[in-house]
C-alpha cells in the first residue's frame, strides 16, 4: 500500500485506463437490504478526475478467472481524498457478491475513464434521463457534474436543465435519494425528478408532487418533455 500511495503521489493522472491499480475501501455502508455504498481512499488528498459521463472498471480474480464490471462513481467530481461506488448484490452476480464479502481495509484494482461520452456545455437545453435501481448513478454522475460544474466557471456558463425519471419497487428501493432531493432543493430552476414506484408500502406515498404510483409511462415522460421545452 505505501508503494501504490507513493507511485499516486508521483503520478499526475491517477487513473489509467489500461492499466488496473489497486484502492483500499476505507468505509462500507448498507444502504439498503442489498446495496452498499464502498468509499475508497485517494491517497494524498487528490481527486478522482473522471470526466462527466465515463465510468471505472473493478477487476478481481475469482476461482483463478479474472472478473471485470464497470461502476460509476456516485461521489461528487469536486470530491478530494475518496470517492464512492454504490455496489448491489445480485443473486448470480459473481462481482457483486464477491465486493459485498469485502471489509475497509481491503483493496481492489481499479482503472479508467472508461467510455466515449463527451459533454459539451449548453449542447442541449434540457436532458431527459430514465433510472431504475442502482442505475440511478450514471445518471445521477451526470446531473451533478454538470449542475454543479467542475469549475466555478463551468456554473455561470452551464444553462443545461434535466428531468429525470427514477422507478423502483417501494420506498426502500429509492437509492441515493437523499442526494438527489439535496440537489433538487439547490437547483430546483434546472432540475425535476418524478419517482415512480411499483408497489408502495405507505398511505402517505404521492402527497409530494413528484410522487407517482406505478410505472414510468410514455405518456407522462411526452408531457413533461413538452411542458419543459416550452
Amino acid at each position: 500500500n505505501k508503494l501504490n500511495k507513493i507511485e499516486i503521489k508521483n503520478d499526475n493522472k491517477l487513473l489509467n485506463p489500461a492499466v488496473f491499480k489497486p484502492f483500499t475501501i476505507l468505509s462500507i455502508k448498507q444502504v439498503s437490504y442489498n446495496t452498499k455504498l464502498f468509499r475508497f481512499e485517494i491517497p494524498f488528498n487528490k481527486s478522482l478526475d473522471l470526466p462527466i459521463g465515463r465510468h471505472i472498471s473493478i477487476q478481481v480474480i475469482i476461482d483463478d478467472n479474472k472478473v471485470i464490471r464497470a461502476y460509476t462513481p456516485v461521489s461528487s467530481m469536486k470530491t478530494h481524498g475518496y470517492f464512492d461506488l454504490l455496489i448491489k448484490s445480485y443473486e448470480y452476480g459473481k462481482l457483486s457478491k464477491y465486493m459485498h464479502n469485502l471489509k475497509p481495509g481491503q483493496s481492489v484494482n481499479i482503472r479508467g475513464p472508461i467510455g466515449r461520452f463527451n459533454y459539451t456545455r449548453n449542447t442541449y437545453p434540457l436532458i431527459g434521463l430514465i433510472a431504475g435501481g442502482t442505475g440511478i448513478t450514471p445518471c445521477l454522475q451526470l446531473i451533478r457534474g454538470i449542475l454543479e460544474g467542475q469549475t466555478s466557471d463551468d456554473v455561470e456558463k452551464d444553462n443545461t436543465k434535466f428531468i429525470l425519471f427514477y422507478q423502483n419497487r417501494s420506498e426502500e428501493d429509492i437509492l441515493l435519494k437523499d442526494e438527489i432531493d439535496k440537489l433538487i432543493s439547490i437547483h430546483s430552476n434546472r432540475l425535476k425528478v418524478s419517482y415512480y414506484l411499483s408497489n408502495q408500502s405507505a398511505n402517505e406515498w404521492g402527497n409530494n408532487n413528484n410522487e407517482r404510483s406505478g410505472y414510468i409511462k410514455l405518456s407522462d415522460i411526452q408531457h413533461e418533455l413538452a411542458y419543459n421545452i416550452c
